[in-house]
């Protein structure tokens, strides 16, 4: 990518974010979502992160999350994209991303 483009990319990244925060602090956190769908193609995009490469970084998440699950009652609660049962698209995948941040976030405030 170059460097002009790489700059105005990253200035879309920040934006987005400062989108999605304000959306989030407004309870509209569908939308919210979606822009951070939006941010993370980006990111990949700015950063040459491959399809394949997403996959198996989701893949890694997957069996790491499985590891450290104490019974496939609690996997499941996570969806079907968790237990393995089902291969995804890879747009998918930026989705399951999205969404297991959601939950860190989540899990940490909830300790706080």
């Amino acid at each position: 990518m170059e460097t002009r483009l790489a700059e105005r990319v990253k200035q879309m990244i920040s934006a987005l974010k400062n989108w999605q925060e304000i959306l989030t602090v407004n309870g509209h956190s569908e939308s919210s979502q979606l822009l951070e769908i939006c941010r993370l193609d980006l990111q990949m995009k700015l950063n040459s992160i491959s399809d394949s490469e997403l996959a198996q970084f989701c893949e890694a998440v997957r069996i790491s999350h499985a590891a450290a699950t104490k019974s496939n009652l609690e996997a499941s609660k996570l969806g079907p994209h968790f237990n393995g049962s089902e291969e995804l698209p890879v747009y998918q995948n930026v989705v399951i991303m999205s969404e297991a941040r959601v939950a860190s976030r989540r899990k940490e405030n909830s300790r706080k």
